[in-house]
């Protein structure tokens, strides 16, 4: 049972970025190519929200009552959303075939208390076992085939700088982008991502205080 006394446990959210770049005919792609008509050098990934630096993204999306868990403002990952989708879906598949494991022994000993010969139930264990693997070894062969494979597939489909290439940043031409440069592609963006804690005690402290004043020009008002 939990104690009461204690305090409950903080909350914790990932915020995501964009960094986007651009590219003109005999130069790199830069944060200085792109147009005042588009996104800025950090954006939501709709492009909705703009930032002229990572240090005006950090304050801007960190929002009342939070905290950033790291101290450092260069402090974001460059995590690729599909890749870490498929980070996801093992890690589900994971504590899936361990929930069924744990139920699979739960059952195994509901069975031995109700079998009035062990031995025989050893032994009809035994034979089954030489005949076939168990449930648990092949949901082990099942899952490292299938994060071998989603390994491949994040290797494969995210450069190294986690940047994507595409001809604008257009929602339809981002749908389409890759992770390999062609000379058709004339922007670039990488997905940037950081985790923020609230802090409920500062949160309180500031909602006291402009409680205070509020109630402070309140009865100044009434005084006049």
């Amino acid at each position: 049972m939990m104690d009461s006394s204690e305090p409950p446990a903080p909350l914790r959210a990932q915020v995501a970025v964009y960094e986007n770049e651009r590219r003109w005919i005999g130069g790199g792609f830069s944060k200085k190519g792109l147009l005042l008509t588009e996104r800025g050098p950090f954006s939501s990934n709709d492009g909705s929200l703009s930032f002229k630096s990572i240090e005006e993204a950090s304050k801007v999306l960190l929002g009342k009552g939070w905290q950033w868990q790291d101290d450092d403002v260069y402090g974001w990952d460059c995590i690729d959303a599909e890749e870490e989708r498929a980070q996801a879906a093992v890690a589900a598949s994971a504590a899936a075939a361990a929930a069924q494991d744990v139920s699979l022994e739960d059952d195994d000993n509901d069975n031995n208390d109700t079998v009035d010969d062990a031995a025989d139930l050893a032994d009809a264990k035994v034979c089954a076992n030489e005949k076939k693997p168990s449930l648990s070894s092949s949901l082990t062969n099942k899952l490292t085939k299938k994060s071998k494979k989603i390994s491949s597939v994040s290797a494969i489909g995210a450069s190294v700088e986690g940047w994507r290439y595409s001809a604008d940043f257009s929602a339809s031409a981002l749908q389409k982008a890759s992770t390999k440069k062609s000379p058709l592609h004339f922007v670039r963006r990488r997905r940037l991502v950081r985790h923020k804690i609230f802090d409920q005690s500062q949160f309180l402290r500031d909602e006291i205080l402009r409680l205070r004043n509020a109630n402070t020009v309140i009865r100044r008002s009434s005084t006049t």
